[in-house]
């Protein structure tokens, strides 16, 4: 049994070591396929849960891809101003209230100066200008009164918009009629008009 069995035995070797490298090839295959499988649903996983909804419900990625396509979404467009011709179509004026005898601006006339500031935005600052017209008599302290009053408006319309002001001192002439005294406290109007006419 000398030559025959040790060819057996090297036969017998030979066929384990090919039946074990058979086998870890096999596991292999099935290890880098099962890492594939893993490593494609993580990328998947990982894209989808890039996009994270934070407390004030907007979205946070780290994908540059959809950080593009969010940015697209979420892009406000530019909002179209409205130029002077449509100041006929839809004027901007009002009337700003004063304490009587003082260039303080009433809580009224604040809440007007508010309001007109939110209409006065929607124009383009290139075509409207904003006139701030006074109508105290022409006394000198009426004078006075009304620049102080017309600069208070001014003032705090500029601090809330972009367009040139002007301010304009309407002395209404005392007519010859003694029998239509003067209002004592007048409002300062606002109005919006077309500068470049």
């Amino acid at each position: 049994m000398g030559k025959r069995g040790n060819n057996q035995i090297i036969l017998i070797s030979v066929l384990s070591v090919t039946f074990i490298l058979s086998v870890a090839g096999i596991l292999w295959a099935q290890q880098f396929a099962l890492n594939s499988v893993v490593e494609n649903n993580s990328r998947t996983a990982i894209a989808n849960s890039s996009q994270l909804i934070n407390q004030n419900n907007s979205v946070a990625t780290s994908n540059p891809l959809q950080i593009k396509e969010i940015e697209k979404q979420s892009t406000p467009k530019a909002k179209t101003l409205k130029i002077a011709a449509d100041l006929e179509n839809w004027p901007v004026k009002g009337q700003v209230t004063f304490i009587i005898d003082s260039a303080t601006i009433t809580f009224e006339g604040l809440e007007t100066i508010k309001r007109l500031s939110e209409q006065i935005s929607e124009y383009d600052p290139r075509s409207v200008a904003i006139k701030v017209t006074t109508n105290l008599s022409a006394s000198p302290s009426s004078q006075t009164l009304g620049q102080q009053r017309g600069e208070q408006v001014a003032g705090s319309l500029r601090d809330r918009v972009k367009h040139k002001i002007i301010i304009y001192n309407n002395n209404p002439k005392q007519e010859n009629s003694s029998s239509t005294p003067e209002p004592r406290n007048p409002p300062v109007e606002v109005r919006l008009f077309n500068f470049k006419n």
